[in-house]
């Protein structure tokens, strides 16, 4: 759990530490959770058509923890199993409740307003930072002539 990140990222607290990915599990919970929910009163067809796409946008996301090396290899794929553990938990405490029929277009309207206005205030507090965070720091090394 306390183990490093792959590069110098200057992340501070509890992000400092690598293992599980925070990225991977949250995406899991929450995109898979949306899917269930979305998916559950759809035709079987359309079902598959929500699935695969929520399993792609978190393989995108998951992915792009490797590419930004924010993560290691195996970060993500714990994150990824740690999200899948929370989305069963999710999926069958949800089938215990008696709920009412959801909308789906209701559900996808609140969701992409939440993800504008949340993700909106995010990127406009730390889109500074992260991109200094994630720019390709490319050094020349040199040498002096009489090491040479």
């Amino acid at each position: 759990m306390h183990r490093a990140r792959p590069g110098e990222l200057l992340y501070s607290g509890w992000s400092t530490f690598s293992f599980p990915s925070g990225h991977s599990t949250v995406n899991v919970a929450l995109y898979g959770f949306l899917a269930f929910i979305i998916a559950r009163d759809l035709h079987p067809a359309w079902r598959l058509v929500v699935a695969l796409g929520a399993a792609i946008l978190i393989f995108l996301i998951a992915s792009s923890r490797l590419y930004l090396g924010a993560h290691w290899f195996s970060d993500v794929i714990g994150g990824l199993a740690f999200g899948a553990a929370w989305l069963a938990l999710l999926g069958l405490s949800y089938l215990q409740r008696q709920v009412g029929r959801i909308e789906p277009k209701g559900l996808f309207v609140a969701g992409r307003s939440a993800l504008i206005l949340f993700g909106g205030l995010n990127i406009y507090g730390s889109h500074a930072i992260d991109i200094d965070r994630y720019a390709v720091k490319a050094t020349t090394p040199t040498m002096a002539a009489t090491d040479w």
